[in-house]
């Protein structure tokens, strides 16, 4: 009985890693900068006949690389382009002539991210700079708060990590910029005493200044009360 032949029929797979600076926008869309690396790599079947090439190609309406081939792995940046969403189309050959399918990906190329500044609870001060601004990667912007009568400063807040500040816990203070999102500045509601207060909603902070305070938290969430007064409840 002869050997069977063997046949190498499935194409290789290949796999698209983004490094960072990376963060996904609100629309879904990954936006990178052009210091983000491009990482594809690619591999074959069991017993197949090896990767021999990875092709790739960076396009929207305006712009078109024309296809790259590369012996893989393939690194690579969307250096000197402006700023705008390309789709970036790659797809792997092996040894034997089999072909993967392509596939494809939107980013978006930016070299500014939006923040919003925020207040909560709302109406409690004011915060500046104010609205929605667009920074670059790596940007130190000095913030500051302003507490309303009955609020003191608690925190600044940010709802991405890639935003930190030098020092969350003070009035005036550094923002460093590495992605888009809020920056809320956070006050404490002042209890001075005799006060019955319910609370409802979530993230409330309470600082009670005085005696003989009656606050109901069973309506809210995620509640910080601080007491420096006797006699609370």
């Amino acid at each position: 009985m002869g050997l069977i032949p063997f046949t190498d029929d499935p194409p290789p797979v290949t796999t698209l890693y983004i490094g960072t600076p990376k963060q996904t926008d609100s629309s879904g869309i990954i936006q990178v900068t052009s210091s983000a690396s491009f990482t594809l790599t690619a591999q074959d079947n069991y017993g197949g006949s090896g990767v021999a090439s990875t092709t790739y190609q960076i396009s929207n309406s305006q712009y078109n690389s024309g296809w790259i081939s590369t012996s893989p792995p393939t690194v690579f940046q969307l250096v000197g382009l402006p700023d705008g969403t390309y789709t970036i189309e790659y797809f792997s050959t092996d040894f034997s002539g089999n072909v993967e399918q392509s596939k494809t990906v939107d980013v978006a190329l930016v070299s500014t991210f939006e923040v919003t500044f925020a207040l909560n609870p709302t109406g409690a001060g004011a915060v500046n700079p104010t609205s929605t601004n667009n920074y670059a990667l790596g940007s130190q912007v000095s913030i500051s708060a302003i507490a309303n009568s009955g609020y003191t400063f608690w925190q600044w807040k940010s709802s991405n990590p890639s935003i930190t500040f030098a020092d969350s816990s003070a009035v005036s203070t550094t923002a460093v910029i590495n992605g888009l999102g809020t920056i809320t500045a956070t006050f404490a509601k002042l209890v001075s005493g005799n006060k019955n207060i319910v609370l409802t909603g979530s993230n409330n902070v309470v600082v009670v200044a005085g005696g003989n305070n009656n606050i109901d938290c069973t309506q809210a969430t995620s509640t910080t009360i601080v007491k420096t007064g006797s006699g609370n409840t």
